[in-house]
């Protein structure tokens, strides 16, 4: 596959014949070269019998990714686009490929697998014995879809029509790496059902009979009715290739249509033929595991104490298939949890070494699992198709390009999809939401603020921010680190961090002229905390600022607490020898209109960032704060200034 995919990127350099039969040949075997057997993969793939050293730089457009495949290949990709040549189409295959259900799934990343086996079925039942996987490894074309990146397959020069033997499997074995990809049982039914829709459909005598009649008084001398005979015997074989493989196994739920289970989750399993193209579970597409040509699985999480499932196939075209449902109730006894705090944003690369190369990782921190589908997470455009289970301790990569995933990280990990939207490099809202109990409602799951600016860590690309401590509030940026990206596996930064206290800067005055006094009659700059605790929370080892370069300018009294839902004000004003034990008084006074204050304490000898906010064009006299109080994400400047009380968003 990836002789196929390099021979329509752009050149690279002008390699010689025999630098390409040296580079391929290291790749093949590392310890043992065959410079031998490379030069005979070329020239098959080509269809020369001899080199051509002048045309071959310039007339097979050839790249050969570095000096080796996969090896300095990020700075490969980084050379061509620096000259603005379009290489999406290599990173197809510059790495070796894995195999079995890992294989499938990156194949799905890369390609639109369901349209390439079709058109190999097409190929396969026209006999053509000039093509990939068949003999040489060419002819056809690759074009990468613009409205998700998957690369589509267009057949070439297809001209040698019936010189395979009609009884010749529909698979060919040429091309080990197709081949393994098409012989898994969910693609290799699909090849069939491909083949057994076109054979009811147009490849049969009873509806070629009349072109081939056309074609032959079209043009005289060329007897096109000679091809029908080829044709029956051909669509006989497979026909009888498919049946022999299973292909025509009736649709069956295997076990009892009665289930009761303390689990959330129940597995079901069954038989279908290679008609039936998806299943749907009352009315919504679900994914298949296919074990065989015809036995397959699907799970599907319940939450109800009863729930009836209707199971039924749908062909190719969408269309229900008569004899092909069947229905399940699922009695379920447990009691379902609820994701929030449980189903985390835990890494996130915003800024990645090449362009497409972002993503973002979710973590089920739970032993339980958890149903995603029709979960949305704002920020990335993207909606969890049905059927979506989030296991315990899983993870799950979205990735915003599969190709530019792939080529920075390897065949290791796979992203479960990719995201319509683009990860802002200077920061942003993620928001997970799950559909709410009633129509058009949605419950906020998890939601997460990074940013490129102080005080949060400076980007570097290719580093991603991670999630020190998965048991703990990730809105905290004191949860969150910079390091070595991880997707798809626990964070390289993992840790258990101290308990972080309830406590959030709720409400700041930059400019009080005319509201409270100290107590000296002056007024002056305020900032509220509030503790949305139910407990009493200690404020010694923590630290307030106003600026990102200092978090600990300001230490907070000995033995200062603040009581379960306690609203207190300190005034942000300079004048620490007005302090006593009921008025605190910062060492810094806060700037007016535009400002910053940080809430930190110590770790490691190193300040960890609580809570903070900046705030920019405040008008004299009114306030910035959070709304609703204790938490985040949602602040503005007040028109009703409430310090020591719950802030009021009115205006």
């Amino acid at each position: 596959m990836e002789l196929q995919a390099l021979r329509y990127a752009a050149m690279v350099s002008a390699m010689t014949f025999q630098q390409a039969v040296q580079t391929l040949a290291r790749y093949r075997n590392r310890t043992s070269p065959d410079p031998d057997a490379a030069r005979a993969e070329i020239l098959s793939f080509l269809g020369w019998s001899a080199a051509k050293e002048d045309s071959f730089g310039n007339d097979t457009r050839i790249i050969l990714a570095a000096a080796d495949f996969g090896k300095e290949l990020t700075t490969t990709v980084l050379w061509l686009r620096e000259r603005e040549i379009d290489i999406r189409c290599i990173r197809i295959r510059p790495y070796r490929l894995p195999s079995g259900p890992l294989l499938d799934a990156q194949a799905h990343l890369l390609m639109d697998l369901n349209e390439w086996l079709r058109t190999l079925a097409f190929v396969s039942l026209c006999g053509e014995s000039d093509w990939y996987s068949f003999s040489n490894p060419h002819n056809f074309n690759l074009y990468q879809r613009p409205s998700d990146g998957r690369l589509v397959m267009l057949p070439w020069d297809v001209e040698h029509l019936y010189l395979r033997s009609s009884t010749a499997p529909l698979l060919g074995t040429a091309a080990p790496y197709w081949t393994d990809l098409a012989r898994l049982p969910g693609n290799k039914r699909r090849l069939y059902g491909h083949a057994q829709d076109m054979i009811q459909s147009t490849f049969n005598t009873a509806y070629m009979t009349y072109l081939a009649n056309h074609y032959s008084r079209f043009a005289p001398g060329q007897d096109f009715t000679e091809l029908l005979p080829k044709i029956q015997a051909r669509a006989a074989a497979v026909l009888a290739e498919i049946n022999a493989a299973g292909g025509n196994a009736p649709f069956a739920i295997l076990g009892t249509n009665y289930i009761e289970s303390s689990n959330s989750v129940v597995t079901l399993s069954g038989t279908a033929p290679v008609q039936v193209h998806t299943l749907r579970i009352n009315g919504v597409e679900y994914p298949v595991t296919w074990t065989t040509i015809s036995n397959w699985t699907v799970k599907v999480a319940v939450t109800a104490p009863t729930t009836p499932l209707y199971i039924a196939g749908y062909d190719l075209w969408g269309n229900a298939l008569t004899n092909s449902a069947a229905s399940v109730t699922v009695r379920f006894t447990g009691t379902p949890p609820h994701p929030a705090g449980k189903v985390i944003f835990s890494e996130i690369l915003f800024q990645p070494l090449i362009p497409g190369a972002a993503w973002v990782e979710l973590q089920n921190t739970s032993a339980s699992t958890f149903d995603l589908s029709g979960w949305r997470i704002e920020g990335l455009a993207y909606t969890f198709p049905a059927g979506t289970l989030l296991t315990n301790g899983q993870f799950l990569v979205l990735a915003e390009e599969g190709n530019a995933f792939l080529s920075v990280y390897g065949t290791n990990v796979t992203p479960f999809d990719l995201f319509a939207g683009k990860l802002q490099t200077n920061g942003e809202t993620l928001t997970l939401l799950m559909p709410g109990a009633l129509p058009n409602s949605e419950v906020v799951v998890d939601r997460v603020r990074y940013s490129a600016l102080p005080p949060w860590p400076a980007p570097t690309p290719g580093l991603s921010l991670q999630v020190m401590d998965v048991a703990q509030d990730n809105s905290r940026l004191a949860n969150w680190g910079l390091g070595v990206p991880t997707p798809g596996r626990s964070n390289a930064l993992a840790q258990t961090l101290p308990p972080f206290p309830d406590l959030w800067i709720n409400e700041l005055q930059p400019e009080n002229l005319t509201g409270i006094t100290n107590r000296a009659g002056q007024r002056t700059a305020w900032i509220e905390l509030y503790n949305a605790a139910s407990n009493s929370v200690s404020l010694e080892g923590l630290y307030l600022t106003d600026s990102y370069a200092a978090l600990m300018a300001w230490p907070f009294p000995t033995g200062a607490t603040l009581g379960p839902g306690q609203f207190k004000v300190l005034f942000a004003d300079g004048l620490s020898s007005l302090s006593s034990s009921n008025e605190w008084h910062t060492t810094f006074s806060l700037a007016p209109g535009h400002g910053a204050v940080a809430l930190s304490r110590g770790f490691n000898g190193q300040p960890q960032v609580l809570d903070f906010l900046d705030y920019t064009n405040i008008v004299p006299n009114r306030s910035y704060g959070s709304v609703p109080d204790g938490q985040g994400f949602d602040r503005r400047e007040l028109y009703y200034v409430t310090p020591g009380a719950t802030n009021k968003g009115a205006s």
